[in-house]
């Protein structure tokens, strides 16, 4: 990228004011639940090489984790995702792992629940976190899993084209389509961004204590793309990490 550019400047705004670092995922290209169930139990999926999806393949009614563990102190526990709720069997997954409630597409109100793209946007999304973190009542745990910025990106799915066309790309993607499907991701990402800027900037103007982790779940499909830019590392995108923020 030429020198200055900043496809993240919340991200890197808020890093000085939190811990910060690189996240190692045991997924690319797909697979957000894998991710999230390592998150949520601190159960490696290392250890358990014949499953893949686990919210498909695994089957408790209780699964511990962090969400119990809250739960036990006196937290409300909640995951909003704005989408089916029964994609990725979450719907039943998040039983197990003890989730109180779960807010998806449906219970969004419907003058908010406003696409960007193809799904549902991230200023929606972010909109109904603040809606779900009140300034008193018990303590709650919140699990937000954005979607904005899903794939596939080799479609402009509502996208401001000027704006996308004017996104800067590593002199390496030379491929019109790569150039594409890379300014597409790009073009949603930083609204993710945004938003996390939002979010964080909103609730530091409150008197009540928050905890804010924001992580990627892994990085997009965009092998061309990573193909023909390589990597600063210099090794393939299957080892690459993802940016995590916690910030108080």
């Amino acid at each position: 990228y030429p020198p200055g550019t900043d496809l993240t400047p919340n991200l890197h705004r808020l890093e000085p004011h939190g811990t910060s670092g690189w996240l190692h995922v045991p997924t690319f290209g797909g697979g957000t639940i894998r991710t999230e169930f390592e998150v949520l139990t601190g159960l490696s999926l290392r250890y358990f090489p014949e499953v893949q999806f686990p919210y498909l393949q695994i089957h408790q009614k209780r699964i511990p984790g962090i969400v119990r563990l809250l739960a036990g102190d006196g937290y409300t526990t909640l995951a909003v995702h704005g989408n089916d709720p029964g994609f990725w069997n979450r719907s039943t997954a998040f039983k197990e792992l003890g989730f109180d409630k779960f807010i998806s597409m449906a219970d969004f109100p419907p003058d908010d629940a406003v696409n960007d793209g193809k799904y549902m946007s991230d200023k929606s999304f972010t909109d109904e976190l603040l809606r779900q973190l009140p300034d008193s009542g018990p303590p709650r745990f919140l699990l937000g899993i954005s979607i904005e910025a899903h794939g596939p990106y080799d479609q402009s799915y509502g996208i401001d084209q000027k704006v996308r066309d004017a996104i800067p790309v590593p002199k390496g993607v030379t491929d019109p389509q790569a150039k594409l499907e890379l300014q597409n991701y790009i073009y949603h990402m930083q609204h993710a961004d945004q938003q996390l800027g939002r979010l964080v900037d909103t609730l530091a103007q409150r008197k009540r204590r928050t905890l804010v982790l924001f992580f990627g779940d892994h990085l997009p499909a965009l092998v061309p793309a990573f193909q023909q830019a390589g990597f600063r590392n210099g090794q393939g995108f299957l080892t690459q990490t993802v940016p995590y923020i916690l910030i108080d």
